[in-house]
C-alpha cells in the first residue's frame, strides 16, 4: 500500500476508534455534540444510496421505479434510512454539506421535502467570503 508517511497515525487512530472521524455507516448508535454529515454521491463505489435521487435533483431510473411501486427495499428507503442515521448523532448542532451541480435545485429540494424545517440553509453565495 503506497501512502503518505503523515496518512499513518491518523489511519491508525481511526481504525482504533479513536478518530473524531466515523463513515455514515460506522456511526449508528453513537451521539456526538457536533456532526457535519457529508453525503456524497460521486464518491460512493456502490449504487444502493443516492442522496441526489432521495432529494429529486437526479431521476430515478425504472429499477428504482419499479422496487418502490412494489414496495420492495429501494434506493430512497435505504437513502432515507442512512440520512436519519446520519443527522440523527448530533447533540448540539448538525451541519449537512451537500455538493451539486444544481446548487439552487438542492436547496429547493431540500426546502420542499421539510427535512430543513426551522434550520438555515445555506448556499456557497451566503457563506463565501
Amino acid at each position: 500500500m503506497a501512502c503518505n508517511v503523515k496518512e499513518i497515525r491518523p489511519y491508525f487512530e481511526y481504525i482504533e476508534e479513536k478518530s473524531p472521524f466515523s463513515t455514515q455507516h460506522g456511526s449508528k448508535g453513537a451521539e456526538y455534540p457536533k456532526v457535519i454529515v457529508v453525503p456524497d454521491d460521486q464518491e460512493a463505489n456502490y449504487n444502493l444510496y443516492s442522496y441526489e435521487k432521495l432529494l429529486g435533483i437526479r431521476r430515478l431510473s425504472d429499477t428504482d421505479i419499479r422496487n418502490v411501486d412494489s414496495g420492495k427495499d429501494s434506493v430512497l428507503e435505504r437513502t432515507r434510512r442512512l440520512l436519519y442515521v446520519c443527522v440523527s448523532r448530533a447533540i448540539m448542532s448538525l451541519a449537512v454539506v451537500i455538493f451539486s451541480n444544481d446548487i439552487a435545485g438542492a436547496k429547493s429540494a431540500i426546502e420542499k421535502l421539510g427535512i430543513a424545517a426551522g434550520a438555515k440553509i445555506l448556499t456557497e453565495a451566503d457563506i463565501v467570503v
